[in-house]
């Protein structure tokens, strides 16, 4: 599980070389494009893609848990499985939220320099 849980960070070195490049003030390089490009498909691929799914597709987490729920030798703590589905609700909203951002963002970049 904890590969699994890794994956949803395959855009972090991608966020963070972007962030080098707009430090360095190289936003108008080739280089910049590439790395927004790869932040934006890693980050719509591990989080949105593979993250809604291995939370909420049947058979995966979320009905893992419920499982549990159902188990009745009291081996799981009810409060931390209903602690599990609500983080794993407020990370997926957030992970939706931030693309629509994202997206929206790179659509306003697109259309200033259309613009312009």
């Amino acid at each position: 599980m904890g590969l699994v849980t890794l994956l949803f960070e395959a855009s972090t070195p991608f966020l963070h070389l972007r962030k080098i490049c707009i430090l360095t003030k190289r936003t108008n390089s080739i280089l910049f494009s590439i790395v927004s490009l790869g932040f934006v498909a890693s980050f719509f691929f591990s989080r949105i893609i593979f993250g809604l799914y291995k939370c909420w597709y049947p058979g995966q987490w979320n009905t893992h848990m419920l499982e549990l729920l159902n188990d009745k030798n009291d081996t799981h703590n009810p409060y931390i499985i209903y602690m599990y589905q609500i983080s794993c609700f407020i990370l997926s909203a957030l992970n939706v939220y931030w693309i629509v951002a994202i997206i929206s963002a790179a659509l306003r970049g697109e259309k200033k320099s259309k613009s312009s």
